[in-house]
């Protein structure tokens, strides 16, 4: 067997992608290049182009390699030429650093198909929405003018400050069919009877001085509802009770906010309370009445509005008292105001108003009646009444009565339960 060269003895060939020439550029041992240039050298050393550490380096490991040494552990090494020989270097060895991996190739279409994926999601479910609110809120008709004297809005009464009344987002209610909301607004327009007067309650508003514009409780219940059902609000006020119902039989409005009644019934088919009134008695100054029970008695003159629940309850109650009719709140007021009656009755929160503007007055604490209020439509339109139902049950709910009942000054005033089903 043939002797082994030195170069085999003293150097492990490590495998190489393809040969290299014998002036390189140095990799150094932190794998970084230097630019320094190998080439070979005498005296058993390898002289480079520059000084420094890879230099030596590569002239330590050729000299400890042809004295037999261990191999020092700096990973694979690349042979230029043949190698270091014992005193003449033919050759240097450069320590490589270790072969790593290519990256994989990352497809950008790969990356990004989660996120392509989640935004056509979103967007689908943005159409689904959007086509939602869409069906739930059908535009309103347009349609003739409304009656005479009419206020036209398109949003919550802003009487007294008021926040708009909130509605539930489109969507989470069924639409309105178009028959229903034809039979609820025949012009196209929403007309909402209020009746109106000196003093607020929570069905009876008062009339801006600069415009005649209702506002109050029922103004912004009726704007809430048009604003729900997406038609065009007419207010249309009623100083006394019998022109707002013989207005109601002639067809010349749409929507209510009245107490019960059984008079009322012959014109108005009724849908849930949202309040529960107490009746009382306001008694003027000098009038030595304590309670209710005390009024009945001779000499005494009570006022009342004509047509009105305390009207006709109080004239089938009383036995020695005298009632006496007047058509509208304003006109008890004077008569309160002169003297001429001793007291009136009314719901409280309307005597409350009154005693603020008769210096002397009182309301009493007890009451002779509690009746519900509630929102009505003419009489004979059942798919109107479902509608205005609904839309009272969800106001109670949602807050809506609250707010109009704060924003009108009612803070005390509770709102009534849900009805039963």
């Amino acid at each position: 067997m043939a002797p082994q060269s030195p170069i085999s003895s003293s150097v492990r060939w490590q495998p190489m992608h393809r040969p290299l020439p014998a002036s390189m550029r140095q990799i150094d041992t932190q794998g970084e290049r230097t630019g320094r240039v190998v080439s070979p050298g005498a005296g058993g050393s390898a002289r480079t182009g520059r000084t420094g550490r890879g230099g030596a380096f590569i002239a330590a490991q050729c000299t400890r390699r042809a004295a037999g040494g261990p191999r020092p552990a700096r990973g694979p090494t690349r042979v230029l030429r043949d190698g270091c020989r014992p005193g003449r270097a033919r050759g240097s060895i450069a320590p490589m650093p270790p072969v790593q991996p290519p990256p994989a190739r990352v497809d950008p279409q790969a990356r990004a198909g989660p996120l392509a994926r989640r935004a056509l999601l979103a967007g689908a479910a943005l159409v689904l929405a959007g086509c939602a609110a869409r069906r739930a809120s059908p535009p309103g008709a347009s349609g003739a003018s409304s009656a005479p004297g009419a206020s036209s809005t398109s949003g919550p009464s802003s009487a007294s400050g008021a926040s708009r009344a909130a509605v539930p987002p489109a969507g989470s209610r069924p639409a309105p069919s178009a028959a229903a909301l034809r039979e609820l607004a025949p012009t196209g327009r929403l007309r909402v009877a209020i009746a109106v007067g000196p003093s607020a309650s929570t069905f009876r508003g008062t009339v801006e001085a600069a415009g005649g514009r209702p506002r109050g409780v029922a103004a912004d219940l009726a704007s809430a509802f048009g604003a729900r059902v997406g038609l065009p609000v007419d207010l249309v006020p009623f100083g006394n009770f019998p022109d707002l119902l013989d207005a109601g039989a002639r067809g010349a409005w749409d929507l209510t906010f009245l107490p019960y009644d059984d008079a009322r019934t012959r014109v108005i088919d009724y849908g849930p309370a949202y309040f529960e009134q107490s009746y009382t008695y306001l008694v003027r100054a000098g009038v030595k009445i304590a309670r209710v029970a005390d009024l009945d008695r001779t000499g005494i003159r009570l006022a009342v509005a004509d047509g009105s629940v305390t009207a006709r309850n109080r004239e089938a109650a009383l036995k020695a008292a005298t009632v006496v009719r007047f058509r509208t709140l304003d006109q008890i007021r004077e008569q309160m105001r002169t003297g001429t009656v001793d007291a009136t009755g009314a719901g409280r929160e309307t005597l409350v108003g009154l005693a603020a503007q008769l210096p002397g007055s009182k309301v009493l604490d007890d009451a002779f009646l509690v009746e519900r209020v509630a929102i009505g439509v003419p009489k004979g339109r059942a798919a109107a009444l479902g509608l205005a139902a609904s839309f009272i049950e969800e106001a109670k709910r949602d807050g809506t009565v609250r707010r109009a009942f704060d924003a009108a000054g009612f803070k005390d005033a509770a709102v009534a339960p849900p009805a039963a089903r």
